[in-house]
């Protein structure tokens, strides 16, 4: 979602913290990679998953920043084409709600016509040149509560015959939209985080849909703040399941 310390190149997964050595792994070779992944007979899928759960590992810098959404989400990307290899599910729809544009899960998933990617974002931030998701909806910078949770509300609506389709919703619920985000620019307080948590957990409920809820971005040079943030995503998805 923005550059690899060093001068990593857009569209790749470049390890942070030290691990220099490690290879950066163009976005186009995810694909394959999950293909691999998805094989339980492919000779070089031990390899293939080692690799992938380094990016993963070595996603987070020192100062507690990370590289990118897309690396941290790739658990559930992992998940979602094992299910789509072994037909569990035959669509799924990822409604990506972290500050930066969704760019790669759309071009992870570009080629992939049971993936619908949906992405609300700060139109005014990283990446300059936004890719194509199938669904997106770029806000200005300070956009703040108000203007954040009826722009949500609205593409709630317009995707729903998209979601009614499909039989799992995968949501980034980046926390980077925060007001003292370092690199977040929306504006929203911590009731406005809240308050988004819980219309896509009533509207996924609404839909009677599985929703599997992935960390996304969060900046801070405190790790005990991004986590906490973090963490209170979770608390209220499981107050929302609570209630039955």
């Amino acid at each position: 979602r923005r550059p690899a310390p060093g001068g990593g190149a857009r569209g790749a997964f470049q390890p942070a913290g030290g691990m220099e050595n490690m290879q950066t792994v163009p976005l186009s070779a995810v694909p394959i990679l999950l293909q691999i992944l998805a094989s339980p007979d492919h000779p070089n899928r031990d390899e293939t998953l080692t690799l992938m759960c380094d990016l993963v590992a070595s996603s987070f810098g020192e100062d507690g920043d990370a590289l990118g959404s897309t690396v941290r989400e790739s658990g559930g990307l992992l998940t979602l084409s094992w299910l789509l290899a072994d037909e569990t599910l035959s669509r799924a729809l990822v409604l990506d709600l972290d500050v930066h544009q969704g760019d790669g899960t759309a071009e992870i998933f570009a080629d992939e016509p049971r993936v619908e990617t949906v992405s609300l974002h700060c139109e005014d931030n990283f990446p300059f040149r936004k890719a194509r998701s199938d669904v997106d909806f770029g806000l200005p910078a300070g956009t703040g509560d108000s203007g954040y949770l009826q722009a949500l509300d609205g593409l709630l609506t317009d995707i729903t015959v998209r979601a009614r389709a499909c039989d799992l919703i995968v949501l980034n619920a980046g926390v980077d939209p925060h007001a003292d985000d370092r690199l977040g620019r929306l504006a929203l307080s911590e009731d406005g985080l809240a308050q988004r948590d819980l219309m896509v957990f009533d509207w996924a409920r609404e839909l009677a849909k599985p929703l599997c809820v992935v960390m996304g971005g969060g900046y801070d040079h405190r790790i005990d703040v991004i986590a906490e943030r973090h963490a209170r995503v979770y608390d209220r998805l499981f107050q929302a399941a609570s209630r039955g």
